[in-house]
């Protein structure tokens, strides 16, 4: 079996987690991040795959279009757990220092009222956390950890915040 097809059929179980043309637009980005050897511009990871979808709707896909982090957390887990059944789920909340002040993790929003030398300065938000669960196993190569889900978490929100 090719290496393609194999992972175009792993793709397929997600079919039932999104719309048909949404379930394209998710095959462009998974097949143009593995298409993309370095961490590239979305237009760089869109061209790579050759899609025959344009440009804009894979934006709006990514932004706007409707979809359950959850279902697709679930179809991943089933997968990763088909290949490694034995392992365990770890959780993790990350911590980061910025400007010498200790925070929970850091968060990036766009500025829009600041330009500086023509460009859009970002800036931190303190007082966020993420969240991060994941399926740790052994394999031939060694221990490895793949990630499952990544959450925002907003201190004071726990209920809502439950992975």
């Amino acid at each position: 079996m090719k290496p393609l097809s194999y992972i175009y059929k792993m793709l397929s179980e997600y079919q039932s987690v999104f719309k048909y043309n949404n379930f394209k637009h998710f095959q462009t980005v998974v097949m143009g991040l593995i298409n993309t050897p370095h961490r590239g511009t979305m237009t760089q990871i869109y061209q790579s795959t050759r899609p025959t979808t344009t440009y804009w709707a894979l934006a709006k896909f990514l932004s706007r279009s409707k979809w359950c982090l959850d279902k697709v957390t679930s179809v991943l887990t089933q997968q990763v757990q088909k290949v490694y059944s034995k392992g365990v789920y770890v959780y993790d909340e990350t911590k980061s220092t910025n400007d010498g002040y200790r925070q929970f993790g850091a968060h990036f929003f766009i500025n829009t009222r600041y330009n500086k030398r023509n460009k859009n300065q970002s800036k931190f938000h303190h007082g966020h956390q993420f969240g991060a669960i994941g399926w740790l196993c052994d394999t031939p190569e060694g221990t490895r950890l793949f990630p499952l889900a990544v959450r925002l978490m907003c201190p004071g929100t726990e209920e809502d915040n439950s992975l």
